[in-house]
């Protein structure tokens, strides 16, 4: 009897997970090793169901959107007065990421899910590929996944010299109890995708399921995002540095950033949004923020060693793509190795080449909405948070495939 085809993932974050999903659903056997030593949670607050992910749920009878997610009817653009000026139809399901982690996680058995399992380094030869951790144990598998996101160490074993780029920007986040906000400010959110745009600077808010994926009215969460351009330098240093005088590259995450630099933001804001936005900042606990970088790769494949996600590209997060990507490249994955299984280089040389276009076109996506909104300009044009993906899409895309 022919043993089962192996593979190490790297990485257990969605986009691992959702790997170790579709290839245990084409009969692979699969191990999945995350660094941290304890279950990931709350890493990047609100998410948009984008196409690819509701596909790869359904694809892999996974629950459904509706139960898992908050459905948003339309977009709408405040001014700073709060009136709206605007409205958009433009249905689309929202979520958290921790409600997805948890689903994911769920739907792969324990035994093949590691914490606290650090790469150290991986070889690979004709008969097949072996990982090594800091723990001093060493898997051995047909292929190895690196899905380990924005600060990859197999990206940095097998590409030294590439790191992801900060874009002069940083994204300042929060998420408030639906119910710890007043009714004013419920009704102005409820149901829909909000922006405020101002020069070099924009704020957004939509809602959330609540803690263990609660969507009842209520017990949701207000998700906000509001991105503020930053200079490389002092300020982005002191900005990165958490209240115990840490430096950190990729994430200030919640109650870890100063006291001192949250007030002075806080300033600013009372200065800059409408009286609702105020209100919705001020209400939160435990605000957090990311800088924002961009990455992209020029190959996916290397031999028996794969990247996919974040690892390999990381478009900036106006465009809402990077679950979207990161499923995509798995579904996409399982699907061609089910198809060809015993002709690994054609299989993984042709996933390769769809992969790079679809991350191009993210990437570019989200650059364009990025440089509209904090620098005010794209190639020329100006655009809106209203435009559509059809305007935007690369011809070279995969068909059936959309960010919006």
């Amino acid at each position: 009897m022919t043993a089962s085809p192996r593979a190490l993932i790297i990485g257990g974050s969605l986009g691992g997970l959702s790997t170790a999903i579709a290839l245990r659903r084409i009969g692979w056997d699969v191990e999945v090793f995350e660094r941290s030593a304890s279950e990931l949670k709350d890493r990047g607050a609100g998410l948009v169901m984008q196409p690819e992910l509701l596909d790869f749920l359904k694809s892999q009878a996974l629950p459904h959107q509706e139960t898992i997610s908050v459905l948003s009817e339309a977009r709408q653009f405040l001014d700073r007065e709060g009136h709206v000026l605007r409205v958009e139809p433009r249905a689309q399901f929202m979520t958290s990421w921790n409600t997805l982690y948890r689903q994911f996680l769920h739907a792969l058995p324990s035994e093949h899910y590691h914490l606290d399992r650090q790469l150290v380094d991986f070889k690979q030869d004709a008969h097949g590929v072996s990982a090594r951790f800091t723990n001093g144990s060493v898997a051995q598998a047909d292929l190895l996944i690196g899905a380990d996101g924005t600060n990859s160490t197999c990206r940095s074993q097998l590409l030294p010299d590439q790191r992801p780029r900060y874009v002069g920007y940083i994204a300042w986040r929060g998420v408030v109890r639906e119910a710890a906000v007043s009714a004013s400010v419920r009704n102005i959110f409820a149901d829909k995708f909000t922006f405020f745009q101002m020069p070099s600077s924009h704020f957004l808010c939509y809602l959330v399921p609540g803690p263990d994926g609660a969507t009842e009215t209520g017990s949701r969460y207000l998700n906000w995002v509001w991105y503020w351009n930053v200079p490389e330098g002092e300020k982005l240093q002191e900005l990165l540095t958490d209240h115990t005088g840490s430096a950190r590259d990729y994430l200030v995450p919640p109650g870890m950033v100063q006291e001192k630099l949250v007030q002075d933001q806080w300033d600013i804001a009372a200065d800059l949004f409408p009286a609702v936005a105020q209100q919705l900042v001020f209400a939160t606990q435990e605000p957090f923020l990311q800088p924002v970088y961009e990455f992209a790769t020029q190959h996916m494949v290397f031999d028996r060693v794969c990247l996919l996600g974040d690892a390999a590209f990381l478009p900036r997060p106006h465009a809402a793509a990077s679950t979207a990507q990161a499923v995509a490249n798995a579904a996409d994955l399982a699907t061609a190795l089910h198809a060809s299984p015993d002709n690994w280089t054609a299989v993984l040389s042709s996933w390769e080449t769809t992969q790079i276009q679809l991350g191009v076109s993210l990437q570019q996506l989200g650059t364009s909405l990025g440089n509209q909104s904090q620098f005010g300009t794209w190639q020329g044009q100006q655009l809106t948070f209203g435009d559509t993906l059809q305007t935007l899409r690369s011809p070279g895309r995969p068909q059936g495939t959309s960010t919006h």
